[in-house]
């Protein structure tokens, strides 16, 4: 009964006696009892492992990624010799399925790695240009103007890149500490669309919202939730960036939820990446995302404050026409009743 694959084998390496974990992990419908080694893992690199330890009489470990019935996964084998009732040989094998530590691990790597590269970038622009006016360049009065500019640009981007892995360490933390509060999300949403009326201005693009004419409420913590929309409307402006840019912000109760949908007309996600979307640092077109200076955090961060307010977010795109953002939260319990949408209103 023991999770843990356990099972004996002889010589031929076919299976005496096994646990039922080994079924489990190796996706058999029946017993393996029965059954050689490659007929339940399906592994060839299994049976190396095994027969070498049956050959030599020689405890042996090692790891082995197979990728069968379930999917890729990743057991790691402990055989040790044993001498069967007939006097034969044959050995114990314990298997545990090493799959989730394996994948976790990977993450951190590519965390470590990616959180590497944004902090060394912004760092040696900074320090190329101090360099540079630590060799003279301070006479010179247009280069130094230049100079500080850029240097105050990646500053900002470092600061960013600290404050959203902040946020994304809290919010993955258990319990998460919200405020809450009743949160009227319509006058938030305003004011966030306010903040951005230059950078709609200088993209020449377009910004409404579809809303009730009543209020509208959700339980929470109103600068949490502020940040969500902050980060999907960013998403959406510069991800978004083409000619005649319209971003559409609708809002509207469906039954026990709130639903706020962003959606906007740009060049949308391919399909093979809209299931990684979520991720810490992942981005679509990874070029383009760190010329405009973002982190890779944002929507990580959405998913897990809307999650923290029990609530969900999901994303639909077809490639060339556009993608939609839905964030669903739940109703506050004083909230009134629905209302019919009002006309799209102007953004600054």
């Amino acid at each position: 009964n023991v999770p843990e694959g356990i099972f004996l084998i002889d010589r031929g390496l076919r299976v005496l006696l096994a646990s039922r974990g080994l079924s489990a992990m190796s996706g058999l419908k029946s017993s393996p009892v029965g059954r050689t080694v490659m007929e339940v893992f399906r592994d060839i690199d299994v049976r190396k492992l095994l027969e070498e330890a049956v050959a030599t009489a020689e405890p042996r470990r090692g790891e082995v990624t197979v990728d069968g019935g379930q999917g890729v996964q990743v057991f790691e084998f402990g055989v040790s010799p044993a001498v069967l009732d007939d006097g034969g040989a044959g050995a114990v094998v314990v298997v545990h399925d090493i799959t989730k530590l394996r994948g976790l691990e990977r993450v951190r790597r590519e965390f470590v790695a990616n959180v590497s590269h944004e902090l060394r970038t912004p760092l040696t622009i900074i320090l190329g240009y101090l360099e540079t006016m630590l060799d003279g360049g301070l006479d010179d009065r247009v280069m130094t103007e230049n100079a500080l500019r850029v240097m105050f640009k990646h500053a900002e981007r470092l600061k960013r890149l600290v404050d959203d892995l902040l946020t994304i360490s809290r919010v993955e933390s258990q319990p998460v500490p919200l405020q809450q509060d009743r949160v009227e999300l319509v006058a938030v949403l305003h004011r966030v669309v306010e903040q951005f009326g230059e950078l709609v201005r200088r993209r020449d693009a377009k910004v409404g919202i579809e809303a009730p004419d009543g209020p509208l409420a959700v339980e929470g913590d109103a600068a949490r939730l502020e940040q969500v929309m902050v980060n999907l409307l960013e998403n959406a402006l510069t991800h978004g960036n083409r000619p005649g840019l319209e971003v559409k912000i609708r809002v509207e109760r469906r039954g026990a939820v709130v639903g706020m949908e962003f959606a906007d007309n740009g060049p949308g996600i391919p399909l093979e990446d809209q299931k990684h979307i979520f991720e810490r640092f992942y981005r679509v077109h990874k070029h383009r995302s760190r010329e405009t200076g973002g982190t890779g955090l944002g929507l990580s961060i959405v998913k897990n404050v809307v999650q923290a307010h029990g609530g969900t977010v999901s994303v639909r795109s077809v490639p060339g026409r556009g993608s939609a953002f839905l964030v669903e939260l739940p109703v506050a319990r004083a909230s009134s009743g629905a209302s019919e949408p009002g006309p799209m209103l102007p953004a600054a």
